[in-house]
């Protein structure tokens, strides 16, 4: 379900309380979800990080998220654990999922550059195409 992850808190009761009317027989957590739980948990004990329920419980939004989007952007205050969080949800997706072949992610500074050193450029008068940042890596994905 990827509406739970982009509701406020005050709205989440009432979109579960209209769920359960609407559909009594439904569940939100999709299948697969208590093994990375799971991996998740494990992984924190290797990396001595404390699983607090709210950190799970934006763990498995995030997962939730990113398995149906391309990109994901996480904000937030300094020192909240979205890095940790990613990290550790990268992690554990790989050590769940059954062909053992490992992630790549690429992270990129928005604000430390221009938007077209981002998405890159097209030249008016030879139309030449300068990729960005962000072109090269989507073309460098393409080509692995």
């Amino acid at each position: 379900m990827t509406v739970v992850p982009k509701l406020i808190s005050q709205d989440l009761g009432l979109f579960k309380n209209l769920l359960r009317a609407v559909f009594p027989s439904s569940h939100l957590l999709p299948p697969n979800v208590e093994k990375i739980r799971e991996a998740v948990i494990e992984i924190c004990k290797e990396k001595q990080l404390l699983p607090t329920d709210a950190w799970m419980t934006k763990i498995m939004e995030l997962n939730q998220v990113q398995s149906i989007n391309h990109g994901v952007i996480l904000v937030g205050p300094s020192g909240t654990g979205k890095s940790s969080a990613w990290r550790v949800l990268l992690e554990a997706l790989e050590r769940v999922d059954e062909t053992k072949q490992k992630s790549k992610f690429h992270i990129i500074d928005p604000k430390a550059i221009s938007k077209d050193e981002l998405y890159g450029t097209l030249d008016a008068t030879t139309l030449e195409w300068t990729n960005g940042v962000f072109t090269f890596i989507l073309r460098k994905i393409l080509d692995d």
